[in-house]
This record gives C-alpha cells, sequence and structure tokens, in this order.
C-alpha cells in the first residue's frame, strides 16, 4: 500500500448511521444498501471503511452477510470481502458476530466517493432484520464509517 504526502495530512472521518429496521429476505443473492456515506477525498491513497450491525432479529433460520462497497472518484465499484453478521439455525436466539466489519481499499484515485454497508441473507427461508431493537424507548444505531485522507 502506498502513501502518498505525510501520514497525518488531513485524516479524515466520514459517517452515516440509522435506525430504520430492514428487513432482507431468505435465500437473497442480491446486495442491499443498508448505510450509505459520501465523502470527499483529496489525495490518492488508501481508504478504510467500517460497517457496523447493532442489533439483529430473526423470524427463522438465517445466515446474514455483509460486505462493504467502495464507489470511488472513478465510478469504479470496489467491493470488501464477505463477513457474517449473523445466523440463526432454528426457531429463535440469532447468534451474531461483533457486528464490526473493516476493510481497506488500496490506492483509491482523490475525488467524490461512497461507501456503502450492504447486506443479504443467504439463509433458506426466513427474514432477517437489521437495526432491531427495542428496549425502553432505545434505538439501535446501524453505521458506517470511511477514514480517508481529505
Amino acid at each position: 500500500m502506498a502513501l502518498y504526502g505525510p501520514i497525518d495530512d488531513h485524516m479524515k472521518i466520514a459517517f452515516a448511521s440509522t435506525t430504520t429496521d430492514r428487513s432482507i429476505g431468505g435465500r437473497n443473492t442480491g446486495w442491499t444498501n443498508h448505510v450509505t456515506v459520501s465523502f470527499t477525498t483529496s489525495t490518492v491513497g488508501a481508504i478504510i471503511g467500517k460497517a457496523h450491525a447493532s442489533a439483529l432479529y430473526e423470524q427463522n433460520a438465517m445466515h446474514l452477510q455483509c460486505r462493504l462497497n467502495l464507489q470511488a472518484a472513478n465510478g469504479t465499484n470496489y467491493y470488501g470481502d464477505i463477513f457474517t453478521t449473523g445466523v440463526q439455525f432454528t426457531a429463535h436466539y440469532a447468534q451474531m458476530t461483533s457486528g464490526d466489519m473493516y476493510w481497506v481499499f488500496e490506492d483509491m484515485p482523490a475525488g467524490s466517493c461512497t461507501m456503502r454497508a450492504q447486506y443479504r441473507n443467504m439463509g433458506n427461508s426466513s427474514n432477517a432484520i437489521l437495526s432491531y431493537f427495542d428496549q425502553g424507548g432505545q434505538n439501535a444505531y446501524d453505521n458506517v464509517t470511511a477514514i480517508y485522507r481529505g
């Protein structure tokens, strides 16, 4: 990974969150955009992406996966590896991972970019519901973050 200029040259963070419940049907091989943030880089270099799923609910067996999608300034879409967000084998009690997924996109061109946290449910039939949390009026905030050189 090449660095262009000093590492402390205007490091910036772009962040977006949602409390929207998003239901993703079972055995869905397509990707659903859940949280999106746009930002502008001024230097060629690495962009670090992070997605966070704070809570999850299931209606039966499901296998929720996440990936980060970076649409770079040149219009090209780049994708991080696929991470498991949560698994449910039978009835209730989904097993979540840490909920955090990170990826480093190296040598990205300078300009306007969009980072998306995308999810899909590879389970057989049940819905996976993101950002599901209702305890005493509290909300769960699913989010996406981009760390870049501004």
